[in-house]
């Protein structure tokens, strides 16, 4: 009989971090990836949008910094978890009743996005700490989530208004707590030092993969801002409305939920820096097609090219970390790479903003396709690195 229990008490384990996933990429995508379409109803140009995205970018790096070493320090994932989703159900009105307010909407921006990206890798860590879920598979159920709900709020939207948004917040934020109310932060490993910042920072600082990653990360948020940020643009300068931007964004998630859920056995068969590497040099070949879409359809087909690329990255990423990270380092490991990530988004921008006024937003997503071509030839030497090591690549 006790075989049985802990399999039930995996599969609820499971289940509950599926909802939970499932739960925040909704509320990324309600409030993160329509932000810039929101903004740009409220008539804000894309200058001020890349500056509003900058600001929520440096909020991000704050959170990043301060919340990996909070969770890893006391184990506080589900309160983290639930705080920062109470904060944007209670904030997401006052955007639309204060929308004419430029500090109103970068306020939001600071206190929601900020907070909500540096949630993510904190689900991640919990759900790597337990070592008993499947990541893929709880992955690709946030990719469902956030591919149904782009078709279903994108449709909404368009037909009702972008305000009906905080009430699919509200409801989102429900179903979440719902299934937190049961799940429980991961137990504490018997540790033989106390875990300060300082012995954090000088750890990573010490493992040479993961200055890999931070070098890799730095150059591929580069190249990220311009599908992040300013998608929804392209889109729009294509004639497309929130349907089509909710469209694009479901295909790309569709897409990425067969990758995820088949990760493990690629892993198993191919190991994870590979993978994470052919996911950098997809993500450059897919924003440089992109960039040459003249039409809707395009963007459509070329969506495609999100199997090799975010849907390697995302799972890859965690897991690669999670196999050359000490466990009691690996929430701040996270947060920092994401931060790394973050800081280099900050920094382009309001150049990728300025780039698009100038050039135009095609021309734009072209001029950053390169810092992800350079970012995936810094992950071929960590190849490179690993199989003189351990000739994982050798069989």
């Amino acid at each position: 009989m006790l075989p049985a229990a802990n399999t039930s008490n995996m599969n609820n384990t499971t289940l509950r971090f599926a909802v939970l996933m499932g739960g925040y990429y909704t509320t990324a995508l309600i409030a993160g990836s329509f932000l810039p379409m929101y903004m740009n109803g409220f008539g804000y140009s894309d200058v001020v949008i890349g500056f509003t995205a900058m600001c929520a970018k440096i909020s991000c790096l704050v959170c990043m910094l301060s919340l990996g070493f909070v969770a890893d320090k006391y184990n506080s994932m589900k309160q983290i978890i639930i705080t920062v989703l109470a904060v944007i159900t209670i904030s997401m009105p006052l955007l639309f009743l204060f929308s004419d307010y430029l500090a109103v909407v970068i306020v939001f921006a600071v206190v929601t996005m900020g907070p909500s990206w540096a949630s993510g890798s904190v689900i991640d860590s919990w759900v790597t700490k337990l070592g008993t879920v499947d990541y893929g598979k709880v992955r690709a159920v946030g990719s469902f989530a956030y591919a149904a709900f782009s078709i279903i709020l994108g449709y909404v939207f368009a037909a009702m208004g972008n305000h009906v948004s905080s009430f699919f917040m509200a409801g989102t934020f429900i179903i979440v707590l719902i299934a937190l109310i049961k799940m429980k932060n991961p137990e504490p490993k018997e540790r033989t030092e106390i875990i300060t910042i300082k012995a954090s920072l000088s750890y990573l600082l010490k493992n040479k993969y993961y200055l890999f990653m931070l070098t890799g990360y730095f150059l591929l948020g580069l190249a990220d801002t311009s599908e992040s940020t300013f998608f929804p643009i392209l889109i729009a300068d294509l004639g497309g409305s929130q349907a089509e931007v909710g469209i694009a964004f479901a295909l790309m998630a569709a897409i990425e939920i067969v990758t995820m859920v088949l990760f493990t056995r690629l892993k198993n068969r191919f190991n994870t820096a590979l993978l994470l590497t052919v996911g950098i040099f997809g993500t450059c070949l897919k924003i440089l097609a992109f960039s040459v879409s003249t039409e809707i359809w395009q963007i459509y087909l070329f969506c495609i090219l999100q199997c090799v690329s975010y849907a390697l990255v995302a799972p890859g990423t965690v897991l690669f970390m999670s196999e050359k990270i000490d466990n009691r380092y690996l929430t701040a490991a996270l947060l920092i790479n994401e931060a790394v990530l973050n800081i280099s988004m900050t920094i382009a921008n309001p150049v990728c903003g300025i780039l698009s006024e100038s050039f135009g937003v095609s021309r734009m997503f072209m001029i950053t396709s390169f810092p992800a071509l350079i970012a995936g030839i810094v992950f071929l030497f960590m190849l490179k690195k690993l199989r003189s090591e351990n000739g994982i690549l050798s069989a």
